[in-house]
């Protein structure tokens, strides 16, 4: 499906024109067992500011330690309340003291330059048995409208998570370590010994685990403890790891494009790639088999039937009624929800706050509306129009995104009427 790439806050701008308390929280704390305290207390003697909470099976609590030089941090551990031990530490550091791999990626990023600004903190988390994880914000000003991103890097400086417009509370619940099934465990070490687990999820019959093994970031999945699928991400360095007869394929479909990711996908039976392809002003999508040769997309969800989430669910049956949820992608810090609505591909968008920001998806440019085909009749005659656009649908109203072809290269954005919303030119 072709993709412009197009803000939806510029999208919608155009279109719209607990109270801390002593050491242990006072009266209000709830009844924590005096081992986590005592637990507690020795972990964090220097603590102020103590405020508790439970959540998850776990004493959470929240409070600020003295560092060395006068400066105060904020911090979070989470205890279980079955046996007392500290299975989460959420840590608040100075960029300057996160470790140099992580610095290093993310300074070769472009959220480390104009017009993104990145936060003074960086959140680290600490688990028993799974990966560190780092997490830097950054925030930019578009059109009026704020946009925060967090990216996830572990201490090596990879980066395996995105998130636009996360949740301001965030309290990271979903990074509690889980402990894999025995089946899980077992199949982990003999495909990928040296793996570093990054999250576990369990949902149904369903037992998703995301890990870190040779630079790469890899996800598979169990249904009812048996292998369903494994999925792998290139992109930037680590795409000249893509087999060769893939990248060449793609080189061929499209000559002036570039590669932007790749995404390798292992079921029981098959093995097949999506492949995303920055060309001109959109991004194309295409699916090849293991030797390259291209297929349609493979009949089910690209995520091997996992549920995409109550919420995300709920939505779509909501404004989409009889919509099948085709699959679930995390695109640029977004999780997108692929859906068939009355016979069309859509891609519905939420951040990072289970909000919905936008569905896309392509149109016949013929089949616009009438006021956009005056306006492209009589304002730009000398253009020639590309075959698709695509419809951008927020909350804010419709937009249509239109390319032309002719002096130079225009991305027009027209609301339903015709009347133009904003104009990209590509000389």
């Amino acid at each position: 499906m072709k993709k412009f790439f197009l803000s939806a806050a510029v999208v919608a701008a155009c279109l719209l024109g607990t109270v801390s308390c002593d050491k242990h929280g006072g009266e209000l704390a709830p009844a924590i067992p005096q081992a986590i305290l005592d637990a507690f207390e020795n972990d964090y003697a220097s603590a102020v500011n103590v405020s508790w909470k439970q959540k998850s099976g776990h004493a959470v609590a929240d409070f600020t330690l003295p560092e060395a030089d006068g400066t105060t941090t904020r911090n979070s551990a989470w205890y279980s309340l079955l046996d007392y031990t500290c299975d989460m530490n959420e840590k608040e550091l100075l960029y300057e003291a996160v470790p140099e791999a992580v610095r290093l990626a993310f300074e070769a990023t472009d959220y480390a330059r104009e017009p993104w600004q990145r936060d003074r903190e960086v959140d680290c988390l600490l688990r028993d048995g799974y990966e560190s994880i780092y997490v830097i914000g950054v925030e930019k000003k578009e059109a009026g409208v704020e946009t925060e991103v967090d990216l996830y890097y572990t201490a090596a400086g990879e980066l395996v998570r995105e998130l636009v417009d996360a949740d301001p509370d965030e309290d990271y619940e979903e990074y509690l370590p889980q402990t894999p099934d025995g089946s899980v465990e077992d199949w982990l070490a003999q495909r990928f010994p040296n793996a570093r687990i990054i999250d576990v999820d369990r949902e149904h019959d369903m037992t998703e685990v995301e890990f870190v093994a040779d630079g790469l970031v890899h996800e598979v999945i169990f249904r009812a403890g048996a292998f369903a699928l494994l999925k792998t991400e290139y992109e930037g360095r680590s795409l000249e790891w893509v087999d060769a007869a893939v990248l060449a394929a793609v080189q061929a479909l499209y000559p002036d494009g570039i590669v932007e990711e790749v995404t390798r996908y292992e079921t029981a039976d098959r093995v097949y790639y999506s492949v995303e392809v920055r060309n001109g002003r959109h991004e194309e999508e295409c699916y090849l088999d293991e030797n390259g040769q291209q297929i349609e997309r493979p009949a089910g969800d690209a995520e091997g039937g996992v549920s995409v989430g109550e919420v995300y669910e709920q939505f779509v049956a909501g404004r989409y009624p009889g919509a099948v949820i085709a699959g679930r992608d995390d695109d640029d810090g977004y999780v997108v929800i692929e859906i068939r609505h009355e016979g069309v591909e859509k891609d519905v968008r939420f951040n990072g706050r289970g909000e919905w920001v936008d569905t896309t998806w392509d149109i016949a440019s013929a089949a616009l509306p009438q006021g956009i085909l005056d306006a492209l009749a009589t304002d730009y005659a000398g253009y020639r129009v590309d075959r698709e656009a695509e419809v951008v649908e927020t909350s804010a109203g419709m937009a249509y995104a239109v390319e032309l072809e002719g002096r130079n290269e225009l991305l027009v954005l027209f609301d339903a009427t015709g009347k133009v919303i904003k104009e990209y030119t590509d000389d």
